[in-house]
């Protein structure tokens, strides 16, 4: 009982450091666009988690992430496996 406040602490930063949900990630056909950056993305997602969301800094800055712009079903937890996205647009960025 007393161990879990530093387990509450510690563990999520063990957890993507020692068993990370996606590797190998990709950036490709990168767009400028007039309120951001545009791109697509390659990764492997390497264990089964819902999709709760993304943060994408540029340095002290947050900057909002649309998932391909348009589509009905984005974003949403995908199953294990290689996969291809985007596009994604990060705003904020040029």
């Amino acid at each position: 009982m007393g161990l879990t406040p530093a387990v509450v602490a510690v563990g999520p930063a063990l957890e993507s450091r020692f068993f990370p949900v996606v590797m190998g990630t990709d950036i490709s056909h990168v767009d400028s666009v007039s309120n951001g950056v545009a791109f697509f993305t390659r990764f492997h997602k390497a264990r089964q988690c819902e999709f709760r969301g993304i943060v994408w800094c540029h340095g002290e800055t947050r900057c909002s992430v649309q998932f391909e712009p348009g589509a009905d079903q984005s974003p949403r937890t995908r199953p294990v496996g290689d996969q291809y996205s985007g596009p994604w647009l990060v705003l904020g960025l040029s």
